[in-house]
């Protein structure tokens, strides 16, 4: 059994809970009345967490493999969790394995607002969208993709990913921010990260009031933060004067005063550390020796921050 640590913020101080499990906790989803999340990582586990801070259950997954991402239909009836080599995984009385239309690992899926389907990334440009009729396949890219922001309003969602990706040549630069269009089932280029150094987008998450969203990632090769906004037209870059700062999560307070970003280490056992987002620069709020950040979730009653740490999470495995 592997050592976690979740850390819960309510906004004026931070706890800690130590939690056991076969692998390192990596994401976590919320159901929409806040009564409870799940928690996926590695080795198939999958935890159900309650509003009053406890771990209910475990859930046996019908494969052990390594799962990155989760989310609740917007009823609450499902939830869908995606995992290495192409795992999809569709949980609602009983979890059930669904046929999957790559073998790629996949990172994150993120529900329409009206529920009406789900749209699912991974490494690769993996992308297929999930609805009442089946998996449909989403072609035009080709490197690894991170999060998915849908607007809160409208049919649409930000997509982000690694700036470059893998061909026959070596690696050839990529555009880092997609656009995804639920009418035509297409990812469009937003606009190509600084061709300079490669970029590893790894969050994106719109404001409640779909105003505007904010991706966070890295600089791959100076291991500096990188900090954009984007209001469904233009992408804005902060100027974030940081070092060996990797944020892998990004999450807005519900009533969406502030946001709080984490970070994770270039190697398992590091400091992750969590900070606070109101529009202008982040601002560390805590520290936590020798776990790295992998995920942040606000119960959506606003009470609190769910926000997972583990010694083996990396930046580039979340």
């Amino acid at each position: 059994m592997l050592r976690n640590k979740v850390l819960i913020y309510d906004g004026s101080r931070f706890s800690s809970q130590v939690i056991e499990a076969e692998g390192a906790l990596r994401w976590a989803s919320w159901k929409h009345d806040g009564s409870e999340a799940l928690i996926v990582g590695n080795s198939g586990t999958i935890l159900v967490y309650s509003a009053d801070r406890k771990v209910l259950r475990t859930i046996s997954p019908p494969v052990n493999v390594n799962l990155r991402g989760v989310g609740f239909s917007p009823d609450d009836r499902f939830a869908v969790i995606v995992g290495n080599a192409g795992t999809l995984l569709l949980l609602s009385d009983v979890i059930r394995r669904l046929e999957s239309a790559t073998a790629s690992n996949l990172r994150r899926v993120a529900w329409m607002p009206r529920g009406t389907g789900a749209l699912i990334v991974g490494n690769e440009g993996a992308a297929s969208f999930l609805a009442a009729k089946g998996l449909k396949r989403v072609y035009g890219v080709g490197n690894n993709l991170r999060s998915i922001a849908w607007h809160p309003k409208e049919d649409y969602a930000v997509v982000v990913g690694n700036s470059v990706q893998a061909t026959l040549a070596g690696l050839v630069p990529a555009p880092g921010f997609y656009r995804f269009e639920s009418d035509n089932f297409s990812l469009t280029q937003i606009r190509q990260t600084s061709p300079e150094t490669p970029k590893d987008l790894t969050c994106a998450e719109w404001k409640p009031d779909g105003s505007h969203c904010i991706i966070v990632g890295y600089d791959q090769s100076w291991h500096t933060p990188e900090l954009y906004s984007f209001d469904g037209k233009s992408l804005t870059e902060t100027d974030w004067k940081a070092e060996n700062l990797l944020p892998t999560g990004f999450g807005w307070h519900p009533s969406g005063k502030y946001g709080l970003i984490v970070t994770g280490g270039l190697t398992g056992g590091e400091t992750g550390v969590v900070l606070s987002y109101d529009g202008g620069t982040p601002s560390v709020i805590h520290r936590e020796s020798r776990y790295n950040m992998s995920c942040i979730s606000w119960n959506p009653r606003g009470e609190y921050a769910l926000i997972l740490g583990s010694s083996r999470a990396h930046p580039y495995s979340t």
